[in-house]
């Protein structure tokens, strides 16, 4: 549709808009090389960004899927998985930023199902994209996406993700839709953080430097968002709450055993993020305390001392290398959110095997605890984390009473 210059003055701006992203799309659909299409999608975001009211998440979601397609958000969203999955012959000159910002179009564009999209990214796409195997299926998979632009994707969906809770309206959701979501946003997270562990030698070195950070910033939202929300819906969703929070356990455990690596390997990268990661968990661990306590379901947690993992899950010395003092000795002990045999949840084989073992030696020397030796630190470490505990629920309660006066 064409637009006289005498005509503007006249039309609204949204149908302005509208005419012009139209005429860029069309003009899309001719670019030859990877560097111009990404110059159209930057155009394509300037101009629907002239009309941030048009086409409101409400009005969206009363669509059909068509509909929803033809909206501004989806063609873009389309067009960035296009010239994501288009095997494009200077394929090799998509920069880093250039491949963060397509994936995070494809997901943060989405007319549909936003949270979806991003679980299949971290439990399909991302993990085909690194397996060379001629017997996998490929359905899903992109074009661009292979171990060398690997990181940068794994990046923009752990981005994404926490753009998704930060933009999500949690407190007007239905309390079933909120524990819907939740369990949503943790298998996401469970998938990303898996992925960690299958990863070549050179990969993983950048990508667990990311998933740490990224895990500081989802621990983050969970205890100050995605918590306080749960608590108020508990009382009638308590065992698939306590379900989310067991799955959650898994992605921390992960996380520590990232962690622990850090020391391992002696990566700056990563030991830069560890004493703030282990503060987060910590105050996670103290918030889900805190949750069912207020419920009275203190049974469905339990604390006990975690086997020293690597990196790739498997059990591993916990020799600290020579020349490194460590300068948080609970980092053996971590909070088990689950929902035990008593709560009806079941964990994974080798974490039973970890109660078990804990119960068994706690009903033979009941009253003698093991000595703390520089490698036996279990009772030292619990009784860290129970000072510790005590600490943060004496400054939550100093915070309320400032707050109220």
């Amino acid at each position: 549709h064409r637009t006289h210059a005498d005509e503007i003055s006249s039309i609204v701006p949204s149908v302005l808009v509208r005419r012009a992203f139209d005429y860029l799309h069309s003009v899309a659909q001719t670019v030859a090389t990877s560097i111009r299409a990404i110059d159209v999608l930057r155009m394509l975001v300037a101009v629907r960004s002239f009309a941030p009211s048009c086409e409101p998440v409400d009005e969206i979601m009363g669509m059909t899927n068509e509909q929803r397609n033809a909206t501004m958000d989806g063609r873009i969203s389309e067009m960035a998985r296009c010239v994501l999955d288009a095997k494009w012959d200077n394929a090799q000159e998509l920069r880093p930023a250039d491949l963060e910002l397509l994936v995070g179009l494809h997901v943060m564009r989405c007319p549909h199902n936003r949270l979806d999209l991003a679980y299949t990214y971290a439990a399909h796409i991302l993990p085909q994209s690194i397996d060379t195997r001629s017997d996998v299926d490929d359905s899903v998979a992109l074009a661009t996406l292979k171990p060398a632009t690997f990181a940068s994707a794994y990046k923009a969906v752990s981005q994404a993700l926490a753009t998704i809770i930060q933009d999500s309206q949690l407190a007007s959701m239905g309390s079933s839709d909120m524990v819907q979501f939740s369990g949503r946003v943790v298998d996401t997270w469970v998938e990303l953080t898996r992925i960690t562990q299958t990863l070549s030698t050179p990969l993983q070195r950048t990508v667990l430097v990311v998933a740490l950070r990224s895990g500081l910033t989802m621990t983050d939202l969970f205890t100050k968002t995605i918590l306080p929300i749960l608590d108020s819906c508990f009382f009638t969703h308590r065992d698939n709450i306590i379900a989310v929070l067991e799955r959650m356990r898994k992605a921390t455990r992960i996380l520590q055993s990232i962690c622990n690596h850090s020391k391992a390997s002696q990566d700056t990268r990563l030991q830069s993020a560890v004493p703030q990661t282990k503060r987060k968990l910590e105050q996670l661990i103290f918030q889900v305390y805190v949750l069912m306590g207020n419920n009275d379901s203190m049974g469905a947690v339990t604390l006990g001392r975690l086997k020293h993992r690597g990196v790739r899950g498997e059990v591993v010395s916990s020799q600290i290398p020579r020349g490194y003092e460590s300068e948080d000795e609970s980092e053996e002990a971590e909070e088990e959110e689950e929902g035990g045999e008593a709560e009806g949840g079941e964990a994974e084989g080798e974490e039973e095997e970890d109660v078990r073992m804990e119960s068994a030696s706690d009903d033979n020397v009941p009253d003698q605890p093991p000595p703390p030796t520089k490698r036996n630190r279990s009772t030292t470490a619990r009784s860290k984390v129970g000072k510790r505990m005590e600490v943060l629920q004496r400054k939550e309660i100093l915070a309320k009473r400032r707050k109220s006066a």
